[in-house]
């Protein structure tokens, strides 16, 4: 089986995993952990004793960073209570909020890639500690992006669905996935070994998922891999 198809499965695997368990509280959780990361990485700069210009610019493209995800969790709450509700027009008031996701990514990958050049100006040491905190928020900006990536899924769903039955589509593939395991080290290494083969074994035997991973590789457009394309809009880290 062609390791690309896999990795396409693995992914939207995923996708309806984080998609099966989003909800105002996870949401939550999430800014709260990149309000800290934020402030973390303002901190940073400070630390490098920028020259006062360069340290006005460090703060300043930080806050337009925040106020990006603030406007981000914003729109992806009310994206959530559109597909949610059961009130006239809830599906276009969830695409209206899909589409401000968009827009606002857009606008995030240019401010982070702006915070990234500023880093080059720091001295070897400060860029090897830079990275370790881009490890962090990277990972943080991930988990939103997944985040959104699910809520489109279940908003595509529910076009063609009933809410309910657009949750049980994704309850009844979720269901056949391994539970993960939270603990670190090598159980993690097998959880993903297992979640792997689920991939595999869904493509071989559910006709219904085939057809599914094809419905939402169309819709997301996916030219490379979103692992690719993760690391390309939003990271953070420099070279040493």
């Amino acid at each position: 089986m062609n390791n690309t198809n896999v990795d396409e499965a693995t992914h939207i695997l995923s996708l309806l995993e984080i998609g099966s368990r989003i909800d105002a509280a996870h949401l939550k959780e999430l800014e709260v952990a990149l309000s800290v990361s934020l402030r973390s990485g303002r901190h940073f700069g400070t630390k490098q004793g920028f020259p006062e210009s360069s340290d006005l610019n460090w703060q300043g493209n930080w806050d337009n960073v925040e106020k990006i995800l603030n406007r981000t969790q914003v729109w992806m709450s009310e994206m959530e209570g559109g597909l949610a509700s059961h009130a006239s027009g809830h599906l276009e008031r969830a695409t209206v909020a899909w589409e401000a996701i968009q827009c606002e990514g857009d606008l995030l990958q240019e401010a982070l890639g702006t915070i990234r050049m500023q880093t080059t100006e720091m001295n070897s040491q400060g860029r090897q500690e830079w990275n370790l905190l881009a490890h962090t928020l990277e990972s943080q900006l991930e988990a939103v992006h997944f985040c959104a990536e699910a809520l489109r899924i279940k908003l595509e769903l529910q076009k063609g669905n009933s809410r309910e039955a657009a949750e049980g589509m994704v309850q009844d593939i979720v269901s056949k996935l391994p539970k993960r395991n939270h603990k670190a080290g090598s159980e993690d290494a097998l959880y993903d070994h297992e979640f792997r083969k689920a991939a595999i074994d869904l493509q071989r035997e559910h006709h219904e998922f085939l057809g599914f991973m094809d419905l939402v590789k169309g819709m997301l457009m996916w030219t490379e891999t979103p692992d690719t394309r993760m690391r390309k809009n939003r990271s953070l880290s420099v070279r040493n």
